[in-house]
């Protein structure tokens, strides 16, 4: 899953695209997106839908969300995983994601890779990378 950033007003923040690209490279085949805020993720999610690779754009907007705060997102972002059943985490490297990311990795006791500038290798399903390149 990719959790895509985004201005609260409807625009898409570009760096969510290198996200999304990074889990394909990673093995991920289809991906979905998660579009949360208080407000534009409809736009964002009409956006996101036409990306290459994009299977299902999961959608949160309400009032709580404002702020992309750590309290509100991490919660959600979990929720998602656990109903979807989702193994990979990807978001573009932002401010809202270096809040929420540390968060949602220790609620589920596994250690987040952070800033990464590319990927070299496949994932295997146990989560390991083929070869031992850039962090895996």
């Amino acid at each position: 899953m990719v959790l895509a950033d985004h201005n609260g007003e409807g625009k898409l923040n570009e760096a969510t695209l290198h996200a999304l690209s990074a889990a394909r490279a990673a093995g991920a085949g289809d991906v979905s997106c998660l579009v949360a805020g208080a407000g534009g993720c409809a736009e964002v999610a009409a956006a996101l839908s036409k990306a290459d690779g994009v299977s299902k754009v999961l959608v949160a907007e309400a009032p709580e969300l404002k702020g992309f705060l750590p309290e509100r997102m991490v919660p959600l972002v979990l929720a998602a995983q656990k109903q979807f059943g989702f193994t990979h985490l990807f978001a573009p490297s932002c401010a809202v994601s270096r809040a929420v990311l540390p968060g949602v990795a220790a609620k589920l006791d596994v250690s987040p890779i952070s800033d990464i500038i590319g990927v070299k290798d496949k994932v295997r399903e146990d989560g390991a990378c083929k070869k031992k390149v850039g962090g895996c």
